[in-house]
């Protein structure tokens, strides 16, 4: 009878339990795969996305260092390589213990930088959420805005969308989004959350400059461009 109560007196002074400690995902996040010369920036927004997690305090996570010192050189740069690609990441045959993978890609096209994530269920394969976004580079908000997306990619959420309503002053206009073709106006298309670049060209008007439209989750962005027609094209002089 006293060892009973010798033992209840300590677990009373060890304290309660945490709740739901077993539950608490475990996270390994790896740089995010990019050309050499943004190698070192791959590295920094995986950094990026496992100190989300850490302040949120929900996830036990390791990021990129951690993660490297733990399966070794060869094998981590394998995960890095996968670039996001649920199957690869689960199918890598890297001795993780982990729950789940975060992983990605970034890219540099003309002024702008693509950037995407993707959770991945360690066990199934399955992408459990992901994001992705393009930021001009002279906005430097490459960081921040990777920061802002990371928390609810790690809780597994998946990412609203807003939307972009693009008109021209002349019919079956093309659009071209973030450098994809997507239609003709009047256009309506569903984007991530963030800046977005919208090209409208037509034969025989003016190029315009390309718009950065700002897209904000559940609301609708307005493009309307004016295309004026393109002057006569002159023949060199013959003389």
């Amino acid at each position: 009878m006293r060892r009973l109560v010798a033992i209840a007196s300590l677990v009373a002074l060890a304290g309660p339990a945490r709740a739901g400690s077993a539950d608490v995902p475990r996270i390994f996040v790896v740089a995010l795969k990019a050309p050499p010369e943004l190698t070192f920036t791959g590295k920094r927004l995986g950094q990026t996305i496992a100190a989300q997690g850490a302040k949120a305090g929900s996830f036990e996570v390791l990021g990129p260092d951690a993660v490297e010192e733990r399966v070794g050189r060869r094998a981590y740069q394998r995960l890095v390589e996968c670039a996001g690609d649920a199957r690869c990441l689960a199918e890598a045959d890297v001795p993780l213990g982990a729950d789940r993978i975060v992983g990605g890609q970034l890219v540099l096209r003309e002024s702008a930088y693509e950037v995407r994530a993707v959770q991945v269920d360690a066990k199934t394969g399955k992408a459990v959420s992901t994001f992705a976004r393009v930021i001009p580079v002279a906005s430097r908000r490459l960081v921040p805005d990777v920061a802002a997306a990371s928390e609810a990619l790690l809780r597994g959420e998946l990412e609203a969308t807003g939307a972009v309503f693009v008109t021209a002053s002349t019919p079956r206009a093309e659009v071209r989004i973030d450098g994809e073709t997507a239609g003709f106006t009047p256009l309506t298309a569903r984007l991530k959350p963030g800046k977005h670049k919208v090209e409208v060209e037509k034969p025989g008007f003016a190029k315009p400059e390309p718009r950065w439209v700002d897209v904000v989750e559940g609301d609708v962005a307005d493009v309307s461009v004016k295309l004026a027609p393109a002057g006569p094209f002159l023949e060199p002089d013959a003389r």
